[in-house]
């Protein structure tokens, strides 16, 4: 995001001003006498200059202006301006009628609309809008289209603008160079998670907490939210552990239990579309593509979110979202093709898409466009770091044990009986007949401990 210096902005426009005035004044000792009616003329503008460069040298001095700011002013002025007040222009037109690229555009020869700027080049807007962060997306694309960055600037705006936010990043290819919050190490160990043990439990716990959200009725609590890079990666891990650990090895009855998680995970992600919203609970998934067989998610989920198709995602073959497209496709396709000339470094964009956006809680704004991908730059970006509860982000991937699969199973339901006042290690073993001092007994402990840490937090609607 880009940030106007209002000082070096101030100091170019009154150095633009000091230059008009010394202009008309000269203009007028340079003019020849030749009529009453236009010495009057150049009397006018003499005296109108001579005020002007008046106050503009009192501002030179009191702002200590060079020639930079005489340079500073021209750019401002004539570039900067200038090209604000078409856009203005554009865009009233366009609001105040009809799409100004279908009326104008559309009808001109082919020459001469590849040699014009298409009208969304200065459309950012939809960028600039915190509601569309905090709602549920799909963003797809090839490898190096900008996808996890977009995703990466996701986490960044919700930390940024709701530090309170239950957040929880899922990205199989974690590392020290991911890019999530900008690339912040300690916003990373609070929020971000690896192993696919911490998958299904995450999943779970978003789920069990959206259940009690709607069994209270409660819509005011904090924004809780998972954002899963790599999709694809995630739900294949899964269905691939019965073939990495075959019957003979000691972990495959584990292995065979977690690959359930496969089918599970996008049924959750379903059941968060279609309940989530108006309990504040998100889902924004990173992918390589729409297809139903590879991500496990119906396409009519995927129609239901906004989605960001980047780079040429929207042609990729059997893509189920261009069913929503129809017609619009090729159209599509070409205006987004004549963003290209504005997209690569040193140009106005990182990137192109296609845009979809659906009318949604947070009343983000219904669009199908071509639309440029702005540079992300998080430099001098602050964000407060609030761990969900404490987990390690770096557990071994691997089948979990007989234990950890029945903690698993009865996560939702040690949820349910906690929140109803079953608060105490010895209640909560007994009402699962379990021994204390056993190995299950040691995980309802330790699940005892991380949701006292989720309350103490103050992420429970109940706290005070």
């Amino acid at each position: 995001m880009v940030a106007i210096n209002s000082d070096r902005q101030s100091k170019g426009r009154n150095a633009m001003t000091s230059m008009f005035g010394a202009a008309l004044s000269l203009w007028f000792l340079n003019a020849a006498y030749t009529s009453p009616a236009a010495f009057i003329m150049r009397a006018f503008l003499f005296l109108s200059g001579s005020a002007v460069l008046s106050a503009s040298v009192h501002r030179t001095v009191r702002h200590r202006l060079g020639p930079q700011d005489f340079w500073d002013g021209i750019t401002e002025v004539l570039a900067d301006d200038v090209a604000a007040t078409g856009t203005l222009l554009l865009k009233s037109a366009d609001r105040a009628t009809a799409p100004l690229d279908r009326i104008v555009y559309d009808r001109l020869p082919a020459s001469i609309q590849r040699s014009l700027p298409p009208a969304s080049v200065g459309d950012t807007a939809w960028f600039e809008q915190v509601a569309f962060w905090r709602d549920s997306k799909f963003i797809f694309g090839r490898k190096g289209t900008g996808k996890s960055v977009l995703m990466g600037y996701e986490s960044w705006v919700i930390k940024s603008t709701d530090p309170e936010a239950m957040l929880f990043v899922l990205d199989p290819h974690l590392d020290a160079e991911s890019l999530w919050f900008g690339g912040n190490s300690e916003l990373i160990k609070a929020h971000c998670y690896k192993s696919i043990q911490d998958f299904a439990r995450i999943f779970d716990l978003v789920a069990s907490e959206l259940d009690d959200r709607k069994t209270q009725g409660d819509r005011r609590r904090p924004l809780c939210k998972i954002i899963a890079d790599e999709w694809e990666s995630i739900i294949n891990g899964f269905a691939s552990l019965p073939a990495r650990f075959p019957e003979g090895d000691d972990r495959h009855d584990e292995a065979v239990k977690l690959s359930v998680y496969a089918e599970k995970i996008p049924a959750i992600a379903a059941f968060i579309q279609d309940e989530g919203q108006k309990f504040q609970v998100e889902c924004t998934i990173g992918a390589h593509g729409g297809k139903t067989k590879r991500s496990g998610i119906d396409s009519d989920i995927l129609l239901q979110m906004h989605w960001i198709a980047c780079d040429d995602a929207l042609t990729m073959p059997n893509t189920p979202l261009l069913q929503v497209v129809k017609g619009e496709a090729q159209k599509l396709e070409a205006n987004r093709r004549r963003l290209l000339p504005y997209a690569g470094e040193h140009q106005k964009f990182a990137g192109t898409a296609i845009l979809r956006c659906v009318k949604s809680r947070s009343k983000t704004e219904p669009c199908l466009k071509a639309v440029g991908l702005p540079w992300i730059d998080f430099e001098g970006a602050e964000v407060m770091a609030i761990a969900p509860e404490p987990v390690d982000a770096h557990v071994a991937d691997a089948p979990q044990s007989e234990e950890e699969a029945w903690l698993q199973e009865n996560r939702a339901k040690l949820v349910e009986v906690y929140r109803s006042g079953t608060t105490s290690l010895r209640k909560l073993c007994e009402t699962f007949d379990v021994a204390r001092d056993s190995r299950k007994g040691r995980l309802i402990a330790d699940f005892l401990q991380q949701m006292r840490a989720i309350d103490d937090a103050e992420l429970e609607p109940d706290a005070a």
